[in-house]
C-alpha cells in the first residue's frame, strides 16, 4: 500500500516538472537546497512547507561588449500560482529570444494544439492535479505569441522514434521514476507510519489544496536525484534527447547573434542542461534568482471538528461560571 502511493507521488513529480505538453513563523524560513539546485521548498521555523520555489538560473562566458553571452535556464513547474506565470511572462520580455518546450511540429504554441492534445496521459494528470491543488496551468496563462519566443523541442514523431529506439514508453518511463522514488524513500529510512493519516486528514481538511500542496512539496525536494534515476546512465527521451534539441537551436540563436536568451523547460531538465552549459558552452553559473510557484504561506482554516471542540470548550467554561455564581439572596 506505502509503496503504491509512492508511486502515485512519483507519477505526480513527472507530470508536474516534465513535459508541458505532449500533442498525439518569527525566525527566518529554512530553504531546503542550496544555489546550486532549480527548485527549492520553503518550511517555517516549524517545519511546515510555506512555499514551493523554481530558479532562474544565470549563466554567462564572463566576456565584455558584443561578445557577452548571457544564458538563463529558467525552470518551471506545469500548475502554479498565477502570480508566478505572471512574473515569468514579465521576465521573459528582457530576452533576445525564449527558447520554450514542446513537443509538437517546428514552430508551433500551445494556441496551435489539436483539440485532443488534452486527453494525453500527462495532460490529464497535470490537469486533474491543477483543479485538486486549486493552481493554474502554464500554459493557459503563459503568453507563447510573443515574437522573442522561440520552439526549441521535438516533434511528435521524432520524440515516438527517439522512445522506440531507447525501447522506452510513457509506462516504462513512469515505473521507472516510481522505482526510483521509492529508493530514495528506503534510504532515507523507509516508509513514514504517519503518512496513511496524514493523507486521510488532508483530503478531510476544509482547505483541501493546501494540505494537498503541502504533503506533495515535501516529494519536490527529492525532484533532482528522482529525476536523475529516470533519466539513468544512458539517457532518456524525454529528458537527454528533448535537452539535445533544445541546446542544439540554443548554439543556432548565439551563432544567429542572440546575447540574452531564456530557456524555459521543466525543472527535472535542468541538471542535464546545466552540465552541457559549462561542458559544451564554456558558461558559468553567476547568479540564482527564487519565484514563488506554490505560495503555501497562509493558515488552513480550522476543520469542523475543532469548531465544534472549541464550541464546546466554550461552552463548558460558561456553564462553570454560571455555576460558581452565588445565589441570589
Amino acid at each position: 500500500m506505502k509503496n503504491r502511493r509512492r508511486a502515485v507521488w512519483s507519477l505526480a513529480l513527472v507530470a508536474l516538472a516534465l513535459p508541458a505538453s505532449v500533442t498525439c513563523g518569527d525566525k527566518p524560513p529554512k530553504k531546503e537546497s542550496g544555489e546550486e539546485s532549480f527548485i527549492r521548498i520553503v518550511r517555517s521555523e516549524r517545519g511546515t512547507p510555506i512555499a514551493m520555489e523554481t530558479s532562474v538560473a544565470r549563466f554567462t562566458n564572463g566576456k565584455q561588449d558584443d561578445q557577452r553571452v548571457d544564458v538563463d535556464l529558467v525552470s518551471a513547474i506545469h500548475v502554479g500560482d498565477k502570480k508566478y506565470y505572471e512574473r515569468l511572462n514579465e521576465i521573459f520580455q528582457s530576452y533576445d529570444a525564449l527558447l520554450y518546450e514542446l513537443v509538437a511540429p517546428e514552430g508551433t504554441t500551445p494556441a496551435d494544439r489539436p483539440a485532443d492534445a488534452d486527453s494525453h496521459p500527462v495532460a490529464l494528470m497535470q490537469n486533474g492535479l491543477k483543479d485538486l491543488l486549486g493552481l493554474d496551468h502554464q500554459l493557459a496563462i503563459v503568453d507563447y505569441n510573443k515574437p522573442n519566443f522561440v520552439h526549441a523541442d521535438m516533434s511528435p514523431d521524432e520524440f515516438a522514434k527517439a522512445m522506440q529506439d531507447r525501447g522506452e514508453s510513457f509506462m516504462t518511463l513512469f515505473f521507472r521514476m516510481a522505482i526510483e522514488g521509492m529508493k530514495v524513500q528506503q534510504q532515507n529510512g523507509g516508509p513514514s507510519e504517519g503518512e496513511d493519516l496524514r493523507m486521510l486528514m488532508a483530503l478531510m481538511s476544509p482547505n483541501r489544496p493546501l494540505a494537498l500542496k503541502r504533503i506533495l512539496a515535501d516529494q519536490f525536494g527529492q525532484l533532482e536525484t528522482i529525476s536523475a534515476g529516470l533519466d539513468g546512465p544512458s539517457g532518456s527521451a524525454i529528458v537527454t534527447d528533448r535537452n539535445k534539441r533544445a541546446l542544439n537551436v540554443l548554439r543556432k540563436s548565439i551563432d544567429d547573434g542572440k546575447r540574452k536568451v531564456g530557456i524555459f523547460y521543466g525543472a527535472a531538465h535542468m541538471a542535464d542542461m546545466q552540465k552541457h552549459l559549462i561542458k559544451d558552452f564554456g558558461l558559468k553559473r553567476t547568479s540564482t534568482e527564487w519565484l514563488v510557484a506554490w505560495d503555501m504561506n497562509q493558515q488552513a482554516p480550522p476543520s469542523e471538528f475543532m469548531k465544534r471542540l472549541e464550541k464546546n470548550r466554550k461552552q463548558r467554561g460558561l456553564d462553570k461560571k454560571k455555576s460558581a455564581a452565588p445565589a441570589a439572596e
